[in-house]
């Protein structure tokens, strides 16, 4: 199972992402949601989660720094950035900084499924490749 922790600074959205997606679906569990990116951060580099989706726009760590944050610590975390913003500068950034997807509010439910399932493709050929190379 994917472990996955959710980042908003609103608690509605929070919310609304654990029961817009169909985790389970896609062989993912929710560990953590968290409105404040310092604990959110603190709790990442301690639970070390498959999956981050997080905003981009949030009170002293931003989604942006906690991609850089999250990479500076050597995580290969995937990273999905929710954002009500769709100013490009901000999608470029965040891809640059590695994150899996940018996806814009509100979220619609095909692009959710959609999204997860790219993501559990991802995570399965990255474990997959790990464990191949256990075993050379």
């Amino acid at each position: 199972m994917y472990r996955v922790m959710l980042v908003d600074d609103e608690i509605w959205t929070l919310q609304g992402i654990q029961e817009s997606f169909q985790w389970s679906q896609y062989d993912m569990e929710v560990i953590g949601a968290y409105t404040y990116a310092t604990e959110a951060l603190k709790m990442i580099l301690e639970k070390k989660p498959d999956i981050v989706f997080t905003d981009i726009r949030m009170p002293v760590i931003s989604g942006l720094e906690l991609i850089n944050r999250i990479r500076e610590n050597g995580l290969a975390t995937e990273i999905v950035i929710i954002s009500g913003f769709g100013h490009f500068e901000y999608a470029k950034e965040a891809i640059r900084g590695g994150a899996f997807d940018f996806v814009l509010k509100p979220l619609d439910t095909d692009e959710t499924d959609s999204l997860l399932e790219r993501l559990k493709n991802k995570l399965d050929q990255k474990y997959n490749e790990k464990n191949k190379k256990l075993f050379e």
